[in-house]
């Protein structure tokens, strides 16, 4: 994977869009609603140019759905991919495109939602419309997805904005460039993988205290032991609510004792081959969103800290991400500047932004 070059995409699909429609909202990495306010043939025509327009500037293909809702959009976006253009704005092309869509690929429902509904013959997004709720099902669903329901329907429940709640968790991941089982190597990887969820948490004005570290197996099918690709993770729940890399570094230590720990105990250590590494931080909470402990007061533990973490973020504003890591994280931003060095000494076609447009081949 080209992280860098995702991330530049993803700006540069931002930009051109917020240029064309009324409301933007980036939903993920790859992925954005928006909303134009027009008629329905004008709409059809400026959708059309608009998409003709990204793939031309930035050299590669996007699948366009357009609909009355987000839920109903996001159904014909996934129609006809990776180039698709679908529009889903009557009746008629409404019912064959549920007709034709799973449960499972309706947006919102989870995997469990999805095996209940089959468990009650409802099959497709049309059946899920169409066909009495039974009252175990009204029962065990949630508020949310009888909206989703409603946005099949055609009723809107689900507004494009370009505000949101703030994020529930922050996650960080990255592949091995080699796949290892040296311990030096993922302890860095998951030093830096820390450094950057802590970044995002500090942009976000977000505090968490429960991190998650994990590493994935490399699934080697020469290896009866190691079948099936496994992640092996650890919880860990701080004191107290934070934003500094310094004070959860602690926990990476013992989570790779423990990773060891498994591996001599199972007699296999050097047989072990891990291809990626992850920190997820979760129960975020903003500062005023904090609960005031009986015991210590929050507010002074994280004033304490505020003024690392501010020299710290203002550095790497200022002077560039890597101007400033833990000594745990070197290892790994080395490494990571030498596999970039080494993308960016590729042909520019290849991973040059955009893409040169060379033109259609009939």
């Amino acid at each position: 994977s080209h992280f860098e070059l995702y991330n530049k995409y993803t700006s540069a699909l931002a930009n051109i869009l917020s240029e064309h429609v009324d409301v933007l909202e980036t939903y993920s990495i790859d992925e954005c609603f928006a909303t134009i306010y027009d008629t329905e043939e004008s709409l059809i025509k400026r959708v059309q140019e608009l998409k003709t327009y990204v793939q031309k500037k930035l050299g590669i293909t996007y699948s366009f759905g357009v609909s009355t809702t987000k839920v109903l959009a996001k159904v014909a976006s996934k129609r006809n991919k990776p180039n698709g253009l679908c529009f889903l704005l009557n009746k008629v092309d409404i019912e064959v495109a549920l007709k034709d869509t799973k449960v499972d690929k309706i947006w919102g429902l989870g995997y469990a939602s999805c095996r209940k509904l089959n468990s009650y013959s409802f099959h497709t997004a049309y059946d899920f419309i169409t066909k009495p709720m039974p009252q175990p099902l009204l029962d065990m669903f949630s508020i949310n997805i009888l909206e989703t329901k409603d946005e099949l329907m055609g009723i809107k429940k689900f507004s494009v904005s370009s505000e949101h709640n703030h994020k529930k968790s922050i996650q960080s991941t990255r592949a091995f460039i080699i796949k290892t089982k040296d311990k030096s190597i993922i302890k860095s990887e998951l030093s830096k993988n820390l450094e950057t969820a802590i970044s995002e948490l500090y942009k976000n004005k977000l505090y968490t205290n429960r991190v998650v570290l994990f590493v994935k197996e490399y699934k080697d099918p020469t290896f009866k032991y190691n079948h099936k690709s496994k992640v092996i993770s650890q919880e860990f729940y701080l004191p107290n609510f934070s934003q500094n890399s310094l004070s959860m570094s602690m926990y990476i230590n013992e989570f790779i004792e423990r990773l060891f720990d498994r591996n001599n105990s199972a007699d296999i250590g050097t047989k072990h081959l891990y291809k990626s590494s992850g920190v997820i931080l979760s129960n975020l909470r903003t500062r005023d969103e904090i609960p005031i402990s009986l015991f210590e007061d929050e507010s002074v533990i994280l004033n304490n800290e505020a003024g690392m973490n501010n020299l710290i973020n203002n550095l790497k504003t200022k002077y560039g991400f890597g101007v400033i890591a833990l000594g745990s994280s070197v290892s790994a931003l080395n490494n990571r500047q030498i596999d970039r060095e080494t993308r960016d000494r590729v042909d520019n076609y290849i991973y040059g932004l955009p893409y040169k447009y060379l033109g259609e081949i009939a």
